[in-house]
């Protein structure tokens, strides 16, 4: 579980399945919201390369950038001011910097 998932917990909501466990259609069309996060992936780029392959900051929000874009407009801005965001980095995510 992610600190994230807590946080749902808390809030009596339902967690948000990891994106990279999901199939492209279950990644369409999940009603719950998705969770790009990494361990140990680090501020920068170059961070997470000594512990194997992480998903960078970068990468997890280019994630999102693509999974937001696939949407019709009027579903995402709905979805959007209806969701909670996340982001949360670490001890070991600065380690490597």
């Amino acid at each position: 579980m992610t600190v994230a998932d807590y946080y749902a917990r808390f809030l009596g909501l339902p967690f948000a399945p990891p994106y990279m466990n999901l199939s492209e259609l279950e990644r369409r069309t999940t009603t719950t919201g998705l969770n790009f996060a990494s361990a140990a992936s680090g501020i920068l780029p170059e961070t997470g390369s000594l512990t194997g392959s992480p998903l960078t900051l970068d990468n997890q929000t280019d994630l999102f950038r693509m999974t937001a874009k696939t949407l019709d407009v009027q579903d995402i801005k709905m979805h959007l001011a209806e969701s909670i965001f996340f982001i949360s980095t670490g001890s070991n995510d600065y380690i490597m910097n």
